[in-house]
């Protein structure tokens, strides 16, 4: 009889006759908190339900000036073009931060995650004297899909400053 202790959320897979879970399982049962004892007579199978978050990045822009509307970071310091990374599978973009060389003195600046280069999420200081930004949002709200590309973009207005600020920018997902 073998045992195991699984601290995430799982979806058992399997048929009921080679795995009993607790009491009686069937194909398709399902425990979603606490502790979860099982024994196998064969291979049993577990599925993790919950998300796993990861974190993209960084993406890198140098000298963020005044007036920018659709200013790419770039995935790779120094590589010229490399302002998106593909995704691999589905998922949600849950999270966005940037943290900057000095602190926004003047005005806004808006951090935006990009989808094959279309803007769908973004953050932007609520205050000035900051030298980061981060914003959140639940799971599902901006999903991708395998094959898509994530990007940063930055947008300024006309009386932001400093304009030699340099950041570095992450992307949160969640599958």
């Amino acid at each position: 009889m073998a045992r195991k202790t699984l601290s995430a959320p799982v979806k058992i897979v399997g048929a009921a006759s080679t795995s009993t879970i607790l009491e009686t399982a069937t194909s398709g049962d399902s425990q979603t908190a606490g502790t979860v004892l099982w024994t196998a007579d064969g291979d049993l199978q577990t599925e993790n339900v919950g998300g796993i978050r990861q974190t993209l990045g960084p993406w890198c822009k140098t000298d963020i000036t005044t007036s920018l509307t659709t200013a790419t970071a770039q995935v790779l310091a120094g590589v010229a073009g490399m302002a998106e990374i593909a995704m691999i599978r589905p998922g949600s973009v849950v999270g966005v931060a940037a943290c900057f060389n000095a602190a926004i003195t003047t005005s806004t600046l808006r951090v935006c995650v990009s989808k094959n280069g279309t803007t769908f999420f973004s953050a932007i200081n609520a205050a000035t004297g900051v030298r980061s930004i981060y914003g959140t949002q639940n799971k599902g709200t901006d999903t991708f899909v395998a094959g898509d590309r994530i990007g940063i973009k930055l947008v300024t207005t006309a009386t932001y400053a400093p304009t030699t600020l340099e950041g570095v920018f992450t992307v949160q997902i969640e599958d």
